[in-house]
């Protein structure tokens, strides 16, 4: 049995980095997917409620059934402002070739100086911070996703209340 460990020379561990970082990017594309269709159904769902509401309800009843609704939709609308927030990866030390902001801030020459410079410690350095970033940024969006999946759930139920309100009408 070998127990020696073979360690990835620096262009391997960039190359695995990578990969990393566009699983991440994946995950955080799908995330957002998930919070769009959230939303698309949540809008459907007011609009079926708002519907069976046209006909009038018994006193009090469309009022609590209206505050219920409303705070409902205000903590959904919450959390989709914040699912679908960037959460960027966090800054980090030069070399700065990855990210947006970072190519913005320099001109091309200067750009194109950095990377003739650049040592793969310090490249593998920028991606594992992009990388964490992301991964931070996905955990939160999961969370976050789930407290959307709630409020869906609680406005299915207040969707369910509205038919059976219609119904007794």
């Amino acid at each position: 049995m070998n127990d020696a460990v073979e360690t990835f020379d620096g262009w391997k561990r960039l190359r695995a980095l990578t990969d990393v970082v566009q699983e991440q990017q994946k995950e955080a594309e799908h995330l957002d997917r998930k919070v769009r269709f959230a939303l698309i159904v949540m809008g459907l769902l007011n609009g079926a409620v708002v519907f069976l509401l046209r006909g009038g309800w018994p006193a009090g009843a469309e009022g609590a059934l209206l505050v219920a609704l409303a705070l409902v939709d205000g903590f959904f609308f919450v959390h989709v402002v914040k699912a679908l927030t960037p959460g960027g990866p966090p800054a980090v030390d030069p070399p700065g070739l990855r990210s947006s902001a970072d190519i913005a801030r320099s001109d091309r020459q200067a750009y194109s100086r950095a990377w003739q410079s650049v040592d793969v410690d310090a490249l593998l350095a920028e991606l594992a911070a992009q990388a964490h970033g992301l991964g931070t940024a996905n955990t939160r969006k999961v969370m976050l996703v789930r407290r959307l999946l709630f409020s869906l759930h609680t406005m299915i139920a207040l969707a369910a209340a509205c038919i059976g309100g219609a119904a007794l009408r």
